[in-house]
C-alpha cells in the first residue's frame, strides 16, 4: 500500500468550508511474484481508492454535506529520468484505468457515475532542482445513472493536470476540466509547502492551500459552481 492522489484536510470561511481526501493505492502482482515475472505487465497494476468529503463546521446539524467514495482499477507506467539538452531528466508517463465514483446515498441525493480515462504524463526538468509533469485525461463515460443523467456536461471529457515543484519544497499543482460548455467547467489549485524540516518529526506534513473555481467540487452539488479557498494540512501532495 502507498500514497495515491493527495491526502489532506483543508478549511476556509465559504461553505462547505471543509474538505478531507483520503487516497491510497495497491500493487495487485509484485514484480518479484510468479505472475509478475511471467507477465512482466502485470506488475504494473493497481487498485485504487479515494475518498473525499466536505463539511459545513458552521452547521452541527449538517456536519456532512456529501462523501464521494472512488475505487478505480488501473494500470500505470513511465519511463525513467533521461538527460536531455532541454526537457533535463525528462520522463514519459502513461495511466488508464476504469472508475467509480458515488455518494452511497439513496433517493433523490443518489449520485454515481463510472467512466474509463486514460492519461499520457510529460515529466521535466531536474528532480534537485525546478521540476514539474504535464499531462491530459480523457475520459469517456459508460453506465450513466438515472439519477444524475447530464453530469458528463458538466464533468467534462477532457481534464489538464499539471504541477510545478522547487526541489523537495514548494509545489504548485493544478487540475483544469473543461465541461460540455465553456461555462461549467472547474480548476482546482493546490500549493503545498514541506514542514517536516521546521517542526521535525518522522512523518512528512506539508502547509496546503487549495483554490477551487467551478462545478463538480461533489457529486451532490455538481450543477452548483462553487468559488471556495481553503488552508490546511497534506500527509501526501
Amino acid at each position: 500500500m502507498s500514497g495515491y492522489k493527495p491526502t489532506y484536510i483543508v478549511a476556509g470561511t465559504t461553505p462547505p468550508n471543509a474538505k478531507f481526501q483520503f487516497s491510497v493505492k495497491f500493487r495487485l502482482f509484485s514484480p518479484d511474484s510468479e505472475a509478475g515475472r511471467g507477465v512482466p505487465p502485470l506488475s504494473n497494476l493497481y487498485f485504487g481508492y479515494t475518498q473525499a468529503a466536505l463539511w459545513d463546521v458552521e452547521d452541527p446539524s449538517q456536519s456532512t454535506i456529501d462523501t464521494t467514495y472512488m475505487p478505480e482499477l488501473f494500470f500505470a507506467t513511465h519511463t525513467a529520468p533521461r538527460a536531455h539538452e532541454q526537457l533535463r531528466a525528462a520522463a514519459i508517463g502513461f495511466q488508464a484505468g476504469v472508475q467509480h465514483e458515488s455518494n452511497g446515498q439513496s433517493g433523490e441525493d443518489s449520485r454515481n457515475v463510472n467512466y474509463v480515462y486514460a492519461q499520457p504524463t510529460l515529466y521535466f526538468g531536474d528532480p534537485g532542482g525546478l521540476n514539474g509533469q504535464v499531462g491530459p485525461r480523457f475520459r469517456a463515460f459508460f453506465s450513466e445513472s438515472d439519477d444524475n443523467p447530464d453530469i458528463p456536461d458538466y464533468y467534462g471529457h477532457l481534464e489538464l493536470h499539471a504541477a510545478v515543484r522547487f526541489g523537495r519544497g514548494l509545489q504548485v499543482a493544478a487540475i483544469g476540466r473543461i465541461g460540455e460548455n465553456a461555462d461549467r467547467g472547474a480548476i482546482q489549485i493546490d500549493v503545498s509547502y514541506p514542514l517536516k524540516q521546521h517542526i521535525g518529526g518522522e512523518v512528512d506534513v506539508f502547509l496546503h492551500v487549495q483554490y477551487f473555481n467551478g462545478f463538480v467540487e461533489s457529486l451532490l452539488t455538481y450543477q452548483e459552481h462553487h468559488e471556495t479557498l481553503r488552508v490546511g494540512i497534506s500527509f501526501v501532495r
